[in-house]
């Protein structure tokens, strides 16, 4: 008999395991509807190769992003914060479609004895992090080998666990296959990591010294155009016009799911089952669950208009239908309670959203197709002012960069660029809407005369000039060191400091100023006691004098080898992990609807 069937039959105790797979598979089964439409739906943010990200697990997912920051950081998630950890979040959703999708699409299984194996010789990371399993705040095996064999204990949360990433391992291992880390691979890193060199510098900033581009003559900023013409050519630039009907729903649209949500209010004051009519009609992703949310939740991880009015209720009270920007909701409050000094609330909800119905859909495309049809005759925005709409445009936007009209759409890609002035696209529909674009205006890449490229050439000379005045600094230090002076003295003699970098390897940073490989490419060519000239990095100009090297320890080559090329190694399959979800994301298609629904 497999072992969790024995291990079920004396249950007594129960080990809870909080799971954070590689994939989250609790995401796979909540957070995406596996279904696959093209029509319109705001309970949905993106679509990934058809397949639906639900609009309420992608909230979900980046309010526990911004715990994760704050956590993380110690501080307040900011704007520019929000933005990042955002497209973060956004990103590792769609990773996770589009590994469940592979695994599908290989049809990558566990058997039972898998299970098994993997349990017993090799537990899942997530195991490790379990208290249940640790002695001292470390995993400790022989406690886990105990607990496995304890038949009071139910281990269903740890086959479960096993059974949810045993694939994604499988798959994982499959990808990385191709990892080999040579010997004279080990010996290059040793050699590049181990090699440390000290060395002092005098650095001299570009932007540390203020040029006002306003006050540069006008004869030196002709100079400088005339003869670095090519760095102002403006490539192939387009204006567009484009019409965009929205598909959405009409007022009798919006009347009839009110209507459908009073008849539904009516039969819960007459006592109807709140639980089971979720279960039956809502369309919202609690409504397997009977339209619980599942846990207690402050005011600020609901949406304004639940949270208003759950935080206004009592326990066991229905509300009346009431609107938000999906749909219309009924909520049943089923606990309020304060944690922490924290008002929170649990509640069931009926959710139905109000999308445009299948009449409402003919009769918008019955328009556009009708605006399309006259497009042949008259300019696209006449054909739209006869059907009651107006058209909007794009402004100026140039080739190569990503359109202002649906950038991912291939159909409507360097439309402009491909097309002759006054070419006008048949509908190009979308889960939200018909578009139809008309090129307006076609500018053909140039260069631009001085007087219209001026605002570019201040900014350029006045750059020019700042290197100009870091690049003399540099060589007024190296003429004082041909005289004889110190390092020290030179640099205080052009008002500049003298920086410190101790046993920096070839692959290091320099503390404070970062990345510099020309830098220290230049401090491991010199003998100890040399000084450099100047040498231009990416942040500066450079003067840099070697203070002494530290060669490779050989026995600790012996000794670090093996952990090295595991290093490597993983390093190889983190490497080839990133560049097969890369390709995944190229082939696929993505549809992203975070702006139109969520607005940012």
């Amino acid at each position: 008999m497999f072992l969790f069937e024995k291990l079920r039959k004396h249950t007594k105790i129960v080990l809870w395991i909080t799971v954070f797979a590689f994939v989250g598979f609790i995401f796979l089964v909540w957070g995406m509807d596996i279904q696959r439409s093209s029509g319109p739906n705001p309970t949905v943010v993106g679509r990934v190769n058809g397949q639906r990200i639900q609009t309420a697990y992608y909230q979900q997912a980046l309010r526990e992003s911004y715990q994760q920051f704050e956590k993380q950081t110690g501080r307040k998630i900011s704007d520019s914060d929000e933005a990042s950890v955002g497209r973060m979040t956004w990103d590792r959703v769609v990773n996770e479609i589009l590994i469940n999708q592979e695994l599908r699409r290989r049809k990558i299984s566990v058997s039972d004895a898998e299970v098994e194996f993997y349990i017993r010789l090799s537990p899942p990371p997530e195991v490790a992090e379990s208290p249940a399993f640790q002695t001292d705040g470390r995993f400790d095996p022989v406690k886990y080998k105990e607990i496995l064999q304890n038949p009071q204990y139910d281990l269903t949360g740890l086959e479960t666990l096993v059974r949810s990433t045993v694939p994604v391992r499988k798959l994982e291992e499959f990808v990385t296959s191709t990892a080999k880390v040579s010997n004279n691979e080990v010996r290059s890193y040793f050699e590049a990591s181990s090699e440390k060199v000290d060395f002092s510098y005098v650095m001299a900033r570009p932007d540390a010294f203020k040029i006002n581009p306003d006050g540069i003559p006008e004869r030196e900023l002709r100079d400088f155009y005339n003869g670095n013409t090519e760095q102002f050519s403006v490539p192939d630039a387009a204006k567009m016009q484009y019409l965009v009907v929205g598909k959405t729903p009409s007022a009798r649209d919006e009347g009839d799911v009110l209507a459908e949500a009073n008849n539904f209010w009516r039969d819960l004051r007459a006592g109807g089952d709140f639980a089971q009519l979720a279960t039956d009609y809502s369309e919202g992703p609690e409504a397997d669950k009977g339209g619980d949310i599942g846990k207690l939740l402050p005011r600020e991880s609901l949406q304004k208009e639940q949270a208003d009015v759950a935080f206004s209720m009592k326990p066991g009270e229905i509300s009346s239908p009431f609107r938000d920007k999906r749909g219309f909701n009924i909520i049943k409050l089923e606990e309020k309670k304060t944690e922490g000094g924290v008002e929170k609330v649990r509640f069931r909800r009926l959710f139905l959203p109000v999308d445009p119905s299948n009449e409402t859909l003919s009769q918008l495309l019955t328009k556009v197709m009708d605006v399309s049809a006259k497009t042949s005759k008259m300019s696209l925005k006449d054909a739209a002012r006869q059907a009651g709409l107006e058209v909007k445009e794009t402004g100026i936007f140039y080739k190569g960069r990503l359109s202002p009209i649906l950038p991912t759409e291939e159909s409507t890609k360097d439309f402009a660029f491909k097309n002759k002035l006054g070419t006008v696209s048949k509908p190009v529909e979308t889960d939200r809407a018909w578009y139809i674009l008309e090129v307006t205006e076609k500018i053909p890449s140039h260069i631009p005369p001085f007087e219209e490229a001026l605002p570019v050439v201040k900014r350029g000379l006045a750059m020019r000039k700042q290197e100009e005045i870091a690049r003399q600094k540099l060589q007024l230090v190296a003429s004082k060191l041909s005289q004889g002076m110190s390092l020290r003295q030179a640099a205080d003699a052009a008002s500049l400091p003298v920086g410190e970098a101790k046993a920096v390897s070839r692959i290091d940073e320099i503390q404070g100023i970062g990345r510099e490989p020309a830098v220290i490419g230049t401090a491991f060519a010199l003998e100890p006691g040399q000084t450099s000239p100047v040498v231009q990095g990416g942040s500066g100009f450079f003067i840099i004098r070697s203070e002494g090297r530290a060669l490779p320890d050989e026995a600790m080559f012996e000794a670090q080898k093996s952990q090295m090329k595991m290093q490597l190694i993983d390093q190889k399959r983190m490497m080839a992990v990133s560049m097969w979800l890369e390709q995944l994301r190229k082939s696929a298609r993505i549809d992203d609807y975070r702006t139109q629904v969520l607005g940012s």
